[in-house]
Formats: structure tokens, sequence, C-alpha cells
């Protein structure tokens, strides 16, 4: 029998990223309107990522500006 045995672990934690930018008018104004937006969380996460790495944004550590302790850590065994 071993004594060892295969776990995941998981946990939720919120990181914040931060990078200053210099953006073109029509940019903002696209964000602008897409915050209220008639479409689904996704798809407007989707389109504010095109535009924010057209600015080279990423979650990077040049980017990494926060974040909170780990939550809700937990075991997993797999097999």
């Amino acid at each position: 029998m071993s004594d060892k045995v295969n776990v995941q672990i998981t946990c939720r934690q919120l990181v914040i990223y931060c990078k200053n930018v210099e953006m073109s008018i029509e940019d903002f104004n696209k964000y602008d309107q897409l915050i209220n937006a008639d479409m689904t969380n996704s798809e407007i996460d989707s389109q504010l990522a095109d535009i924010a790495y057209k600015y080279g944004f990423s979650c990077s550590d040049d980017n990494y500006l926060d974040s909170n302790e780990p939550e809700e850590i937990e075991f997993q065994k797999i097999d």
C-alpha cells in the first residue's frame, strides 16, 4: 500500500493587473459603448480584451498590481 495519493489543490484568489497606456479616443469610446451594451458578459469581456491586448496589456508579472490572500482552498483526491 502506498503512503501517497494524488491530490488536486485549488483555490480562489483575486489578482489585479494595471498598465497605464495612451489610448485613442476611438478605442476609449468603444470601451464606453461596450460596458453598456446589450450583450453577454462573455461577449463584452472578449471585445474588451481585444482592445486591452492592442495596447500591450496582459495578465503578466509586468502588469501585476495587487492580490488578495488565497481563499476557499480545496483538496480533491484524484485517481
